[in-house]
């Protein structure tokens, strides 16, 4: 009877995960490590460097969660798809 499919609903939930994931073990880890050559650097310029690459970190990690919220969400859609169908069902 449904008109949709739910499994693909849930595929994409699985696919966002998968992607915050990745931006953990790689968008943050490269941007962490760009942050060790800094170390040795003094003046405005290097302050400004680091500043940036801490903005960066914190950009990638909102988007981290951002996309863990997101994959929630459409797990909810897809749960909330299948009950309606469900009493749908019922009803007829």
């Amino acid at each position: 009877m449904a008109v949709y499919d739910s499994a693909k609903v849930r595929r994409v939930a699985v696919l966002m995960t998968r992607l915050a994931g990745s931006m953990e073990a790689d968008v943050q880890s490269v941007l962490r490590a760009a942050a060790d050559p800094l170390d040795g650097l003094r003046g405005k310029t290097a302050q400004a460097m680091e500043n940036r690459l801490e903005a960066l970190v914190r950009t990638s990690g909102g988007l981290q969660e951002e996309l863990y919220t997101f994959a929630r969400q459409i797990r909810a859609y897809a749960d909330a798809l299948e009950e309606t169908d469900e009493q749908l069902a019922r009803k007829l």
